[in-house]
């Protein structure tokens, strides 16, 4: 693992450095938007603390546990780890996903950085056993924070409203047990097994799937999960939230991959409706080929 993202950061950060936001954003020019994007990023270290006396404490029972715990405290769970100011001490992040991944302990990823953190974990893993998917690789790419990561950044509605941040964080979580049921699966040996009803009502098959046949499948299955969160909502501003997803899908904010797949295959981004099953599994199935290094259909 490589943070565990205290590189992938940096190098975001020295990326934001070299863009001059407030001339992008018409109507802005007084706000210095460098400065808040780089307070958005930054800001993802924050996740869960409270301090006191200048000291970074976690709430009770919630990971990762602050590494003075090494020496002082209770000793640590099988099911937590270590970290400091959002770097999290890979030894103990390896063990407790082993351990939590056995256990389907999907509760002890509270946060979407710390979910992010997980799936990176398990795409190293599929990497180091030589399996052949991708899927999770691509799902640490959208929950980044340029994705829906940065729904847990202060922002105060510059870059997305509290009530998008808030559905995406919902989503988030309401995703995650079932995907680490597929991490404990696919980990065993490169594959899945098992049916599933998608969006339209239609079985689904994960069996004898392998590459990226068997990650389109996955996209299809968690797409069917998203339209089950978006059926299952309950509130009454269900379109505004919509619109508000739909418009940083198309931001200049987002990862690369997706903009490219919004240019190639959305107009930029302008017919993309995320509330659209089939849109929705178009963009997972393009960022799956782009990561594949496969041409789009």
């Amino acid at each position: 693992m490589n943070k565990l993202k205290t590189n992938d950061l940096e190098q975001e950060e020295e990326n934001l450095e070299k863009i001059d936001y407030s001339s992008l954003i018409t109507g802005y020019d007084q706000l210095d938007v460098n400065n808040a994007l780089k307070f958005k990023a930054k800001s993802i270290t924050k996740e869960n603390q409270v301090s006191n006396q200048g000291d970074v404490h976690f709430r009770k029972n919630e990971e990762p546990i602050p590494s003075w715990r090494r020496w002082s405290g209770d000793p640590r769970k099988e099911s937590q780890w270590f970290g400091s100011a959002g770097v999290y001490d890979e030894d103990t992040f390896n063990k407790a996903a082993i351990y939590n991944t056995e256990k389907l302990n999907s509760d002890a990823y509270q946060t979407v950085y710390q979910r992010n953190a997980y799936y990176e974990w398990v795409q190293n893993q599929i990497d180091s056993k030589k399996y052949n998917s991708k899927w999770f690789a691509a799902a640490e790419l959208v929950t980044g924070f340029r994705g829906v990561g940065g729904s847990e950044i202060p922002d105060w509605n510059f870059f997305s409203d509290s009530k998008v941040d808030s559905f995406l964080q919902g989503g988030n979580e309401f995703l995650f047990a079932e995907n680490m049921k597929n991490a404990k699966d696919i980990l065993k040996d490169g594959k899945l097994n098992g049916h599933f009803i998608d969006a339209f009502g239609e079985d689904q098959s994960f069996d004898d799937l392998t590459g990226i046949k068997l990650d389109f499948k996955m996209v299809e299955f968690e797409q069917s999960k998203v339209q089950e969160y978006i059926k299952n909502y309950k509130g009454n501003d269900l379109g505004e939230i919509i619109s508000g997803i739909n418009d940083l899908m198309s931001s200049w904010l987002g990862p690369g991959e997706v903009q490219d797949v919004m240019k190639d295959h959305f107009e930029g981004g302008k017919t993309f409706d995320f509330k659209n099953y089939k849109d929705r599994v178009k963009l997972g199935k393009e960022l799956i080929r782009k990561l594949y290094n496969e041409k789009s259909n």
